[in-house]
C-alpha cells in the first residue's frame, strides 16, 4: 500500500495509472464485500487497456486437453479389464482376497543409515559441513547435542567455530527434527562454555549478513541458556557399588558420621526441628557469567544498518531482544550483579518507552515486571526510587492512555507487582524497628 501510494502521487501518466489499477485490483481482493475504489480511468488508453486485461485470469486449455486425454485412458483401461476378466476363469474370491492378511506392525522399526554415528567432536563438526552428503550431515546434528553434553576434551578450543556451523547451518534434505536437534546443540554449546559462546553471540547479533531468523536464534539460544544455567545442578554423583564393597575400612569422617548417627538415634529432643533437612547450597552457573549475556545485548541498537534496523521496520527483533533481555534479568536473581543490571535495563527500557509497536511495548512491560522479581525491594526503594517512580508514572498512564487491551492488562499487572513489593518492604521494615 505505500508503493501505491506513491504511484498515485507521481505525475506521470503511465505511473499513476498503474497505481490505480493495482489499488483497485487489491482492494476487490482483500473485501470482495466491501466498497470499491473507482477511478476515472481511461479504458480506450493502450497502456491502461493492457493493464486491466492482466488483472483477469487467463483459460488454460491445457487442462481440458488433460482431463479429456485422462477420461480416453480410462474408458481403453475399462475395456482391457472386461476382455481378461471375461477370458480367464472364475477364481475362488478367497484366493483373491488379501484382506485377512494382518499387516506388520512397523511403529518401532529403526530407519537403517549406512553413515556412522560421529564419536568425535571434530567428526561431528566436518560432518556438518558436507553440503553434498544430507545423511551425513543429519547424522551429525542428531548426535550433537549428546557428544557436546559429554563434556569432551577440547570443546573451550572448538566451542566458538562449533557455533559458527551451527548458527550458518540450513536445512537442505526437509528433516522435521532439523530445527530441534540445531537449537539444542547450540544451547548444549552455550550451557557448556558459556564464557566463549555467549561473547561470540552477542557479537554476532549486530553483524551484518544475518537474515532475521538467524538473529532470533541468538537470542533464544541465550535465553534459554541462561535458564538452564540458573538453574540448581540436580545431578550429584554416587558412588559405584564395587567401590562401596571393596572399602573394607571406613574413613575417619565415616566413623565419626556413624558415631554421630548413634548418638542422635539415642537421644531424646522436646523441641522439634525442621521436618525436612536443610538443603545443600549449590553454586550458581550463572552467577559469574550473567553479564556477558546481558550488557552487550544493548549494544547498538539504535545503529541502523541496510539489512537490520531495530528501532525502525525491525521490531519485531527488537521486542523479542526486549524480552531476553528480561529473561536473562530474572536469572540473575540472587546474585550481585542484579542490582546492577535492574538498573541498567530500567534505563534501556525507559528511552523504547514510546516506542509504538505494540509488541514492543508488552516486552517492556515484561522486562520491567523481570526487575521487580529479580533486584531486592530495599535496593528499589533506596539506591532506584527515582528510576521505580518514573517507571510507576509510565505505567500509570499506560493504564489510562493505550488503545492495546493487553498492554494496559500487562501494565496494571506490573503496577500490583510494583505495589506489592513496596508494601512488602515496608511491612518488614516495621517490624524490624
Amino acid at each position: 500500500m505505500p508503493g501505491v501510494q506513491c504511484h498515485l502521487g507521481m505525475s506521470d501518466h503511465n505511473t499513476r495509472s498503474l497505481g490505480m489499477v493495482v489499488a483497485k485490483t487489491v482492494t476487490k481482493v482483500i473485501d470482495p464485500h466491501g466498497p470499491k475504489l473507482e477511478y476515472e480511468l481511461d479504458e480506450t488508453d493502450e497502456y491502461v487497456s493492457s493493464l486491466l486485461s492482466d488483472t483477469a485470469i487467463p483459460e488454460d486449455p491445457a487442462i481440458t486437453e488433460c482431463t479429456q486425454e485422462v477420461e480416453r485412458m480410462e474408458m481403453v483401461q475399462d475395456d482391457i479389464n472386461i476382455e481378461m476378466s471375461a477370458d480367464q476363469p472364475q477364481q475362488q474370491s478367497d484366493l483373491d482376497s488379501d484382506d485377512d492378511l494382518e499387516p506388520y506392525d512397523m511403529s518401532n522399526d529403526v530407519k537403517v543409515t549406512k553413515v556412522k554415528r560421529p564419536k568425535y567432536l571434530r567428526d561431528c563438526m566436518e560432518g556438518l559441513i558436507c553440503a553434498g552428503d544430507p545423511e551425513r550431515v543429519d547424522t551429525c546434528l542428531e548426535a550433537a547435542d549428546g557428544l557436546i553434553r559429554a563434556l569432551p576434551d577440547g570443546l573451550a578450543e572448538v566451542c566458538e567455530e562449533f557455533t559458527k556451523i551451527l548458527l550458518h547451518l540450513s536445512d537442505k534434505s526437509s528433516n522435521p527434527n532439523f530445527t530441534k536437534h540445531r537449537f539444542s546443540a547450540m544451547v548444549a554449546l552455550t550451557v557448556n562454555t558459556p564464557v566463549q559462546c555467549a561473547k561470540y553471540l552477542t557479537h554476532q547479533f549486530y553483524e551484518r549478513n544475518y537474515n532475521l531468523r538467524q538473529r532470533m536464534d541468538i537470542l533464544e539460544v541465550l535465553a534459554t541458556s541462561a535458564q538452564e544455567l540458573s538453574q540448581p545442578n540436580q545431578s550429584v554423583p554416587k558412588p559405584s557399588n564395587e567401590i562401596v564393597a571393596s572399602s573394607s575400612t571406613p574413613d575417619p569422617e565415616d566413623w565419626h558420621s556413624v558415631v554421630q548417627r548413634r548418638i542422635e538415634s539415642k537421644t531424646r529432643r522436646f523441641v522439634k526441628g525442621p521436618s525436612r533437612p536443610v538443603p545443600a547450597p549449590q553454586i550458581n552457573r550463572f552467577a559469574g557469567v550473567a553479564g556477558q549475556f546481558f550488557y552487550p545485548l544493548m549494544k547498538h541498537y539504535d545503529r541502523r544498518e541496510n539489512t537490520f534496523d531495530l528501532i525502525g521496520e525491525d521490531s519485531l527483533v527488537l521486542g523479542r531482544l526486549v524480552y531476553t533481555l528480561g529473561v536473562i534479568m530474572y536469572c540473575a536473581v540472587n546474585t550481585m550483579e542484579a542490582k546492577r543490571m535492574g538498573a541498567t535495563l530500567l534505563e534501556y527500557v525507559w528511552v523504547l518507552r514510546l516506542h509504538t509497536d505494540r509488541m514492543v511495548c508488552h516486552a517492556i512491560l515484561f522486562a520491567v515486571s523481570m526487575v521487580m522479581l529479580s533486584v531486592p525491594a530495599h535496593i528499589l526503594l533506596s539506591d532506584l526510587q527515582t528510576e521505580v517512580m518514573e517507571m510507576k508514572s509510565w505505567l500509570e498512564d499506560v493504564v489510562e492512555k493505550s488503545i492495546d487491551k493487553e498492554s494496559r492488562k500487562l501494565a496494571v499487572q506490573c503496577l500490583m507487582l510494583m505495589e506489592n513489593v513496596i508494601r512488602k518492604e515496608f511491612q518488614e521494615s516495621v517490624e524490624h524497628t
